[in-house]
């Protein structure tokens, strides 16, 4: 008996692991957060990458109705295929995801956008059997860099010109330019893109003051679409320093309109060290990944590759 082991296993119980078998699992292809804003397949993550997370569970500590969890840093600690029996989730967008049965999400039981992890055979039972109403939280949507002339205008421009900031309020990102060719062609762009911001002249100075619109993760797509070297940098370090501690409410609430079983298949045993990661812009728990001797006994070989 390892006394370190069994503390161990205890000390993770109510992160749904301690000593067990099970694997909470996305499909090799599910994109996940890194903190450099990149969206990268599940498969292509290496032990040690960093990534945009959250809290586990809300801070209890919060004089407030409703505790919120904040964003916070994390890493990968453990990456493998591996078989399991899977379920896909449809949503009332049509958007699907593909994932091993004991997969928990973010899942809101209400339309009050309670929050609560919820495993994915379990969101089958109260979907299917039970004829119940559940909900997943999609807090982001997940972007695809620009390489277009104009993307890398845009930021040419805010890397020279531009600002970024995240604190307890949210994030910003801004740029101070006076009345020129360069902010006609940047606000051209702006348009052209479909970017929502604002343009205001600082009556003191006269410089004109753009600020990007649409909220905490409009903020973080723009730096992630586009790229701005400075900028992206700048986010990635207060990111891995856990000074990214923002609160970041749901962009939308779909409804899990149906869950089918789809069979064993390849999933991705992901483990991070927050125990959270965003799949796909939704709240995703990860696997735990034991590496004891008594792990490897109960474990059947057939699990793995």
């Amino acid at each position: 008996i390892v006394i370190e082991d069994i503390a161990h296993a205890l000390s993770n119980k109510c992160r749904f692991s301690g000593h067990t078998k099970k694997f909470y699992c996305v499909t090799p292809e599910t994109k996940i957060l890194k903190s450099t804003l990149e969206w990268v397949p599940a498969k292509e993550l290496l032990l040690g990458d960093s990534l945009l997370a959250f809290d586990e569970f809300p801070d209890l500590s919060q004089k407030r109705v409703r505790a919120r969890r904040k964003l916070c840093h994390s890493t990968v600690k453990h990456n493998g295929i591996i078989i399991r029996p899977t379920y896909q989730l449809t949503l009332s967008n049509g958007q699907k995801l593909t994932c091993s049965e004991e997969h928990p999400w973010l899942v809101s039981t209400k339309k009050s956008k309670n929050q609560k992890w919820i495993k994915t055979k379990d969101i089958f039972d109260s979907v299917v059997n039970k004829k119940q109403k559940r909900y997943l939280l999609k807090f982001l949507s997940p972007w695809e860099k620009d390489m277009s002339y104009n993307g890398a205008y845009l930021a040419g421009f805010f890397d020279g010109e531009g600002h970024v900031s995240g604190s307890s309020g949210g994030v910003s990102v801004g740029a101070a330019q006076k009345e020129n060719v360069v902010l006609n062609k940047v606000i051209e762009i702006l348009q052209e893109k479909k970017i929502n911001f604002s343009c205001r002249k600082n009556t003191r100075s006269n410089v004109m003051n753009l600020a990007i619109q649409g909220g905490w993760h409009k903020n973080l797509e723009f730096i992630g679409k586009f790229g701005p070297l400075r900028l992206a940098q700048k986010i990635k370090d207060q990111i891995e320093q856990n000074n990214f501690r923002i609160e970041f409410p749901s962009i939308e609430q779909l409804e899990i309109v149906d869950v089918n079983f789809l069979g064993n298949q390849e999933v991705i045993a992901l483990e991070t060290s927050s125990h959270t990661y965003f799949a796909e812009g939704f709240g995703a728990h990860n696997s735990v990944a034991q590496h004891s001797v008594i792990v490897s006994l109960i474990c059947d070989p057939k699990d793995f590759l």
